[in-house]
């Protein structure tokens, strides 16, 4: 890994350092099911399914107490940036015997503290499971421990890094869990003075098409047309309208995103990124919308794609988040597919976004898959 990073940064390019949970339950596990399903949990699922011992929305769920705090503060674990030391290319640890997040963290940060030469370090990605446990008192456990793992790689690469946190395209923008209740729960992290730039994984739909001449999109002509895919990105599902049941989907019967209480329609719309990026956020706590917002600042940081892209399949810019992997519990196709050519998806999202400025596209990153986790 050493030898990699200080190849790129030889040949004048800049990478982005992105350590990648991999869930590593097989089938007959036998381990306990959070999400409330009979028997083992789901074979090497996906790391967003990472949660407290039982998952927010599930009977005997401790979401919202001390209890899911201390099992939050558990997975993170102790280890501290002064538990390593580094020395001709190797990375001692000498702290608690612990096999945590933060010791896999920490340990990747001096890694690249070592090589030298890397443009931006992620403390994280897709945790969405994990960052929406609620402690007591509407707190976030997990935010606040991922500002202190923030503040730990700072001290460890310097000024010099980037440093963010890669958050998935459903998770970036808030929790919203039922009743009117909206919390903007990784503002803390976004708004750190240790966070460079907002993160976001995008693999937001770019379409909705199906076979025929019947549906809804039709008169587009052509699922690859570019005039379409341009239009959804900052249109069509998740931004004019949603479906709010897999039935719907199946009949394409959307509902509009509206906000009639306060008229913020954009803050249930994922795909609203400039509203979100240039608006202060205000969380709703039992419906009622605070009069004091939260610590994000308007405008303040830049936004990167650190992952965008689509399967290699016909209408799979219909659901980009759907793929294939033969191991996985979690593999799935997008919604009509056919055995096909993949359709254009990156184009169209630069090109939407390149006038903003505020945007950046990663092309290029290091990506350790070896780490694994025995998440929920």
């Amino acid at each position: 890994m050493i030898e990699a990073l200080r190849a790129i940064a030889a040949a004048g390019q800049k990478a982005v350092f992105y350590p990648f949970i991999l869930m590593e339950q097989l089938r007959g596990n036998a381990l306990p099911d959070p999400w409330g399903g009979a028997g083992a949990q789901a074979v090497m699922p996906w790391r967003g399914r990472i949660t407290s011992s039982v998952a927010a929305g599930v009977q005997g769920s401790p979401d919202g107490t001390a209890a899911a705090e201390a099992e939050v503060l558990a997975f993170f674990g102790t280890a501290g940036a002064s538990d390593f030391s580094r020395s001709g290319g190797e990375i001692r640890y000498s702290g608690p015997q612990e096999w945590s997040y933060r010791r896999f963290i920490l340990h990747y940060a001096h890694l690249c503290a070592e090589a030298g030469g890397i443009d931006a370090f992620l403390i994280g990605s897709e945790m969405v499971g994990l960052t929406r446990i609620r402690g007591a008192g509407h707190s976030f456990p997990a935010v606040a421990e991922l500002r202190r793992l923030a503040a730990d790689v700072r001290e460890i690469l310097g000024n010099g890094v980037k440093i963010s946190y890669a958050a998935d395209w459903s998770e970036y923008f808030g929790h919203h869990p039922g009743n009117g209740d909206l919390h903007f729960h990784l503002d803390p992290l976004w708004a750190d003075a240790n966070i460079d730039f907002i993160g976001i994984d995008n693999y937001m739909p770019l379409s909705d098409w199906r076979d025929g001449e019947e549906h809804c999109d039709a008169h587009w002509g052509r699922i690859d047309n570019p005039a379409y895919l341009r239009a959804n990105v900052a249109g069509g599902e998740g931004y004019d309208w949603y479906y709010p049941r897999e039935i719907d989907r199946e009949r394409q019967s959307r509902e509009p995103i509206t906000d009639g209480a306060y008229g913020e329609a954009w803050v249930w719309r994922y795909k609203d990124i400039r509203n979100w990026w240039q608006n202060p956020h205000h969380d709703r706590i039992d419906g009622i919308r605070q009069t004091q917002p939260t610590a994000w600042v308007p405008g303040k940081k830049p936004i990167w794609f650190t992952e965008m892209g689509c399967a290699a399949l016909d209408k799979a810019t219909n659901q980009p988040n759907k793929f294939l992997d033969a191991m996985s519990s979690n593999r799935c196709c997008p919604i009509s597919p056919r055995v096909g050519a993949m359709t254009p998806f990156r184009r169209p999202i630069c090109a939407r976004w390149s006038s903003i400025g505020a945007i950046r596209r990663i092309t290029r990153r290091v990506r350790p898959m070896g780490a694994r986790a025995r998440g929920g």
